[in-house]
């Protein structure tokens, strides 16, 4: 079926540099054996997505293949219009 656009239920995001995160002694302790990577898993991403984002039913997913196929497009453009991880 066609993909709806869906609008935004959000008014303010957060953004938050790596380098300005404080995490405390504790947090470090506790959170051995844990990782974070970036830009390594595009695809179980999406599929997490997809599989249980949900509004009404199972499968009435904003991110439709054609939507994340486009996502994946600009995120692996280079060049003059890449800045820092963003794609303009």
């Amino acid at each position: 079926g066609r993909g709806k656009l869906k609008p935004k239920i959000h008014l303010v995001r957060c953004v938050m540099e790596p380098r300005s995160v404080h995490v405390g002694r504790k947090v470090r302790r506790r959170s051995k054996g844990f990782h974070l990577t970036v830009d390594t898993a595009w695809g179980a991403v999406v599929g997490s997505i997809q599989r249980l984002t949900y509004t009404r039913a199972p499968g009435d997913c904003w991110l439709t293949d054609e939507l994340a196929h486009a996502y994946a497009q600009v995120g692996s453009r280079s060049g003059k219009w890449h800045r820092g991880g963003v794609v303009f």
